[in-house]
C-alpha cells in the first residue's frame, strides 16, 4: 500500500484501485456563549446551539453565492437569533421551515422576497428551538439567504421570521 498525497492509504488490488479508508469530516462549531459574526471561511460547517439558558445571536456574513451554514439544536432547549449581514444590500432570507410541536402537529412557514424578512429567532417554545431542530443557510447571491430545514418547538406554533432592519 502507498500512501496517496492527502494522508489516505492507496493501493492496488489486481488492476483496480483502492482506498483503506476515505475521511472527510465535517468543521464544527460549539460552545458559543455570547453574540457571534459567523465567518465566510466557516462555510459548510456545522455551528450547534448547545448552549441552554445562554441566548445566541448569529451574524451571517456577507452572502457569497455557495457559501452555507447548517444549524442544530442538540439540547433540551435554545434560544437564538440568526440574522443576516446588515451591512450587505438589502439582505434577505426566502425558503420554508417546517414547524412541528411535540412531533406531532405542523406548520410551514414561508419567507419570501416580498415579505423582507432578514431573522430567524427562536424562544425554545411557539417559534423553534427544541432538540432536534436544524436548518440550513445557503447565499443564492449577494444579498440573498436561503432556508430549508425544521424546527421543533411546543404550544400555538408562530412564524421565527421577521424583519429587524
Amino acid at each position: 500500500m502507498a500512501e496517496a498525497t492527502n494522508g489516505q492509504t492507496a493501493g492496488l488490488r489486481g488492476n483496480t484501485p483502492s482506498f483503506e479508508y476515505i475521511t472527510t469530516k465535517t468543521p464544527v462549531v460549539s460552545g458559543v456563549t455570547a453574540a457571534r459574526k459567523i465567518n465566510e471561511t466557516e462555510s459548510g460547517s456545522i455551528i450547534l446551539l448547545d448552549n441552554a439558558g445562554v441566548r445566541n445571536t448569529f451574524t451571517l456574513p456577507v452572502a457569497i453565492p455557495g457559501t452555507n451554514y447548517t444549524f442544530i439544536t442538540n439540547i433540551g432547549t435554545n434560544t437564538a437569533s440568526i440574522i443576516t449581514n446588515i451591512t450587505s444590500s438589502s439582505p434577505i432570507i426566502v425558503g420554508a421551515l417546517n414547524l412541528t410541536a411535540n412531533g406531532v402537529t405542523g406548520s410551514m412557514f414561508i419567507s419570501n422576497s416580498a415579505s423582507g424578512y432578514d431573522t430567524l429567532t427562536f424562544n425554545g417554545t411557539t417559534t423553534g428551538g427544541l432538540q432536534g431542530s436544524k436548518f440550513k443557510v445557503t447565499a443564492l447571491s449577494t444579498n440573498t439567504w436561503f432556508i430549508e430545514g425544521t424546527l421543533v418547538g411546543s404550544g400555538t406554533l408562530a412564524t421565527p421570521f421577521s424583519k429587524a432592519y
